[in-house]
């Protein structure tokens, strides 16, 4: 693969915390892995953070355009979802994040390693939650119950970032091991993520 200057130095980054983490890493590394001068180095970024919040906000940017996406059709339901409604929503309309994280999947299983940045899930979670909020808002206005979700607010937020948090994870582990898990694997895994709990599933089995 030919890479440009700036994406050279990024992948020169990604490949440096393959061999270190990176509370260890200097810039040095990064520009051995780039296989760059130190002054094209120092021309783009002033030291290797500069290039870890590069890679990490384009990586945030896509991540918020890819849920806004697929979000959309969820706001066209007229009730709040039936775990058949899940089920075809999760099937045919879950593709953006899919592909984004298709698409990134070695970049993100690096980033969210032991040798990575720990804040990059954090922020995945955190925009997850506040887009999961406001659509579980939608479904309760429908039914006008928007004062169950005032009484409680510290439980409403804990439960958008619950599932918020497993779905994050979720894609996180597919990526991880997607040379033995296929893309429809994954919708199958969200799927039991939103629907099932631990104890459905080892009561009653994956039916």
């Amino acid at each position: 693969m030919t890479y440009d200057t700036n994406n050279r130095l990024k992948h020169g980054l990604i490949k440096a915390l393959t061999l270190k983490p990176l509370y260890e890493l200097k810039d040095l590394d990064v520009i051995n892995c780039a296989e760059v001068a130190a002054a094209t180095f120092y021309k783009y970024y002033a030291n290797r953070k500069e290039i870890l919040d590069d890679v990490e906000e384009s990586l945030i940017a896509d991540f918020k355009k890819a849920v806004s996406e697929d979000l959309k059709v969820w706001y066209e339901l007229k009730h709040s979802p039936s775990k058949k409604d899940v089920d075809r929503l999760l099937r045919d309309n879950i593709t953006s994040t899919l592909d984004f994280f298709a698409k990134n999947s070695e970049d993100i299983v690096i980033l969210v390693s032991n040798n990575g940045d720990p804040l990059l899930r954090n922020k995945m979670v955190e925009i997850l939650s506040t887009r999961l909020s406001h659509l579980f808002i939608y479904y309760f206005k429908i039914y006008q119950q928007e004062k169950m979700l005032q009484s409680k607010p510290v439980l409403f937020h804990f439960l958008s970032y619950r599932e918020a948090n497993d779905i994050v994870n979720t894609l996180i582990y597919w990526v991880r091991y997607k040379d033995q898990i296929t893309i429809n694997d994954a919708r199958e895994y969200l799927l039991f993520t939103l629907t099932k709990s631990a104890y459905e599933i080892t009561a009653h089995g994956f039916n």
